[in-house]
C-alpha cells in the first residue's frame, strides 16, 4: 500500500480523520506524523515474507 514508513503514517492520518459526510464517524486527536522519527526503524523490515 505504501513504499515507506512516512507514506504509511500519512495514510494512517487520513484514515483516522473525520468523514464530514458520515455523522457516525469521530475525529482522532492524534497526529501520527508528529510521532515519526527519521531513523526510528532504520534497518528494520516490516511485512517481509520469505
Amino acid at each position: 500500500m505504501t513504499r515507506n514508513l512516512t507514506d504509511a503514517t500519512i495514510m494512517l492520518n487520513t484514515l483516522v480523520a473525520k468523514d464530514k459526510s458520515d455523522s457516525a464517524s469521530i475525529d482522532s486527536k492524534i497526529d501520527y506524523l508528529s510521532h515519526l522519527k527519521i531513523s526510528g526503524l532504520k534497518g528494520k523490515h516490516i511485512g517481509i515474507v520469505p
